[in-house]
């Protein structure tokens, strides 16, 4: 399905027209620099806006331009990131920004093709650099446009999947005013965030709801037909706290969701097992060490994707040998205030301020 010449034209000025008049005041629309379009396309990933914010701020005086990223250590990076979420994106992007200065001595490309050959950028990403910060006319497509295209156009079917995804790409290609690539699939992807959202779409504000088949038809709330929500899987975590004077224990992880960020010893409780005993089972895989559980002393909830995460702080009292790292890259006596400036993962900083080093603490 391609749109006819004159819809396309109608559907991109309507669009255009009312993207200056009503677009959100974003930092990322005030720049064509295609590596801060790059590192707010990547932290936007899975992420709100609000939340994005003032991460991509904070990034960006930290490591100002893709030499600087390049050149910084990996903890440097995650530390700034943390709290943000899906650590492989910093980590991808780190790597990524090594090879734009290896291969291409610092300017990213501006070719779709060559920039998905950088790990983390798919076509999504690729798209969006290319025309966000080059003006190509490459086609984007998010979550948000997939939504806009199904509904304007009646798609029915699983948008995610060929050869629905394929159409949809071609759709939002043929769309593209030539001109105003930039513009146009900002506007697509503001459209789909603000007024063309998943429940309750504001139509009647809509700049193009009189061109939208699924408005015409009734459909439009029902689109894009909504996949089976995976079912939510709960966790329950025990994490090892051992204090020595006011600093506590935490490991490097080398493996898992959380490699390279600073963690509590922890382990997944099994079925019928006592948190303090997981712990203790936890501490002596990251450490080596063993010791007395007093018991849990504080516990939060964290949701990652589609896990529902309860994670238990159990303290233990260790005496005699020194822990070494086996389960972890490296492990360090921490003070809480120091964890502010290292990167630790979201669960484990909301535990660590809920716990205060008991006095006397060895």
């Amino acid at each position: 399905m391609r749109p006819h010449p004159e819809f396309a034209i109608e559907f991109g000025s309507r669009l255009l027209a009312w993207y200056r008049h009503h677009r959100r005041e974003l930092p990322w629309r005030h720049t064509d620099d295609p590596y801060a379009i790059w590192v707010s396309e990547t932290m936007l990933q899975q992420t709100q806006v609000a939340t994005v914010v003032p991460y991509y701020r904070r990034f960006l005086a930290a490591f100002p331009t893709v030499h600087a990223l390049a050149a910084a250590p990996e903890e440097a990076v995650l530390a700034v990131w943390a709290g943000l979420g899906y650590y492989s994106r910093a980590r991808n992007l780190h790597r990524a920004a090594r090879i734009v200065c290896e291969r291409f001595g610092g300017r990213i490309p501006d070719d779709p093709v060559r920039l998905r050959e950088l790990p983390g950028v798919g076509r999504y990403t690729a798209g969006a650099i290319a025309s966000l910060a080059y003006g190509r006319p490459t086609p984007v497509v998010d979550g948000n446009v997939e939504r806009v295209l199904a509904r304007v156009f009646a798609l029915r079917g699983d948008v995610r999947r060929p050869p629905l995804a394929r159409e949809l790409w071609d759709l939002a290609e043929a769309l593209i005013p030539p001109a105003a690539s930039r513009d146009f699939n900002s506007a697509m992807m503001e459209l789909g965030a603000t007024l063309c959202t998943p429940r309750s779409p504001d139509c009647p504000r809509c700049p193009v709801v009189s061109l939208c088949q699924g408005r015409a038809e009734g459909i439009a709330e029902a689109l894009p037909e909504r996949r089976a929500a995976p079912a939510i899987t709960p966790i329950e975590v025990a994490a090892a706290v051992v204090w020595r004077e006011e600093r506590v224990l935490l490991g490097r992880g080398d493996r898992g969701r959380w490699v390279g960020l600073w963690q509590l010893p922890h382990r997944e409780i099994q079925a019928g097992e006592d948190p303090a005993e997981t712990a203790r089972r936890a501490l002596a895989e990251w450490t080596g060490v063993t010791g007395d559980a007093a018991g849990v002393i504080a516990e939060i909830r964290h949701t990652i994707t589609r896990f529902r995460v309860r994670l238990r702080a159990v303290r233990i009292r260790v005496d005699g040998d020194e822990p070494r790292p086996l389960a972890c890259a490296a492990l360090r006596w921490l003070h809480p205030s120091e964890v502010e400036h290292l990167p630790v993962p979201t669960p484990h900083r909301r535990l660590l301020a809920r716990i205060a080093a008991p006095e006397g603490a060895e």
